[in-house]
Formats: C-alpha cells, structure tokens, sequence
C-alpha cells in the first residue's frame, strides 16, 4: 500500500509541481492512522489500512476532528460490502 501511495504522489509532484508527503500518525494515547498525506503543506487525506476488520476506525474520527480538511478513507483487502459512515468510505 505505501508504494502504491508513493507512486501516486510522486505522479501529482511530476504532473502539477505540488509538495507531497505522507506520515504514519501516531498519539501520546497509541490511535494511530497508516497514512497521513499532505500536499502543498496541506491535510489531504487520513488512510486507513486493514485485512479483513470491517469495524470503521475509531482513530479516523478521533484524528478528524483535528484535521477537518483532510479526506478519510479506510482500506480493507477482504472487504464483502462497500460502506460508509459520514466522511469515511470503506474500499476494496
């Protein structure tokens, strides 16, 4: 997943000239979220990774509410339904 993510960052730096980053994030409480991605110095998305949980994180939302500019996501590779619950998708 980080490689995929990187190349896609990599992909907007060389088409658009935009600054990107991503971060593992991580608080004093240990809720943590996989990917966080910046781009131009700015929130862009929260990502989420599982295997098969389909249990929506509840450190998307805790990190949401301080960074309400960013898009959540939560990815699940054995994942039955697509669902979602207010700003967070589920993917497969």
């Amino acid at each position: 997943m980080a490689c995929a993510l990187l190349r896609e960052l990599h992909f907007i730096e060389d088409t658009t000239g935009n600054k990107t980053a991503f971060y593992y994030l991580r608080d004093k409480e240990k809720h943590e979220v996989d990917f966080f991605i910046i781009i131009e110095n700015r929130p862009a998305k929260l990502i989420g990774v599982k295997v098969s949980d389909d249990k929506f994180s509840s450190s998307l939302f805790r990190f949401y509410s301080f960074l309400k500019d960013a898009a959540l996501l939560q990815i699940v590779y054995k994942l039955k339904h697509k669902k979602t619950k207010g700003p967070v998708a589920f993917v497969f």
